[in-house]
């Protein structure tokens, strides 16, 4: 059985939905299976479903050494990792520190009021949502690539050691968001160059710039462009910046009655 539909199994049955009269081996294979995936909860969990003595005495002792390995894995790990809560609902996911301050640091925020992963957002835009989270890693999905771009973007970036965790791609395949499979410490690397890349995503730097318009009251284009710049950390190009700069003047320039506010975007 693949790794996601054993995970799916194990959960079924520990939330009192899956087969109830398992015997107590078949419940110890799982353990071993959850040890071997770095599923430590889970092996946890399930630890408390075998009565005591009811695998004979080898197999007592190789489930007492993999909880015990469990816990320890499990509780090294819980002081490197947070609790993130979805908006509007009482659902938290357990992420790695370091990945979650990546992510602060870039400007991204979690949206929307999804139950299976956390969706993140720059500028109010959609970029990312991760799921299937586990203390091992995730799926990254992403809004605005497919698997074609994300494969041949993560070749062109040095990252074509991750090319085997996309899923679905097939070649000459079609669209849709593409799906990662990912550890955490990869997504973490992946961050810093995947944020840029957005970034020179138009529809993301205008919605940056929005936001500081908003913010700045009678801003010049220099304040703005400091506001976006302090507040996503951003890497955009000076050339998709300007180009912004364009798009906002020609915007207010057709609205009328904002020749103010063109002077002050033309001017620094």
């Amino acid at each position: 059985m693949n790794r996601e539909s054993q995970k799916r199994k194990i959960r079924r049955f520990l939330e009192g939905k899956g087969k109830k009269d398992l015997d107590a081996f078949c419940i110890y294979q799982w353990i071993d299976r959850c040890h071997y995936e770095g599923w430590w909860d889970l092996a946890l969990e399930l630890g408390t479903s075998i009565p005591p003595n009811s695998i004979g005495e080898h197999y007592q002792k190789r489930l007492e050494y993999l909880l015990g390995e469990c816990g320890k894995h499990l509780k090294s790990l819980k002081r490197e990792f947070i609790k993130v809560k979805t908006p509007g609902t009482e659902i938290d996911f357990i992420v790695p520190r370091s990945f979650w301050q990546c992510c602060e640091e870039f400007g991204l925020s979690i949206g929307g009021k999804l139950k299976s992963g956390l969706q993140f957002e720059l500028a109010g835009e959609k970029i990312l949502f991760v799921q299937n989270i586990d203390l091992k890693g995730c799926v990254m999905r992403f809004y605005r690539m497919d698997c074609e771009k994300l494969r041949s973007w993560l070749n062109s970036h040095g990252f074509e050691h991750l090319i085997h965790g996309i899923i679905g791609w097939k070649e000459g395949g079609g669209g849709g968001n593409a799906k990662l499979r990912i550890s955490w410490q990869d997504a973490e690397n992946l961050m810093p160059s995947i944020i840029t890349e957005l970034e020179n995503d138009g529809t993301i730097l205008l919605a940056m710039f929005f936001e500081a318009i908003g913010k700045v009251k009678n801003g010049t284009w220099g304040q703005y462009a400091g506001y976006v710049k302090q507040n996503y950390s951003v890497s955009a190009s000076d050339e998709a910046i300007e180009k912004i700069r364009r798009v906002l003047i020609e915007i207010a320039s057709g609205l009328g009655g904002n020749d103010q506010f063109v002077k002050r975007l033309e001017a620094d």
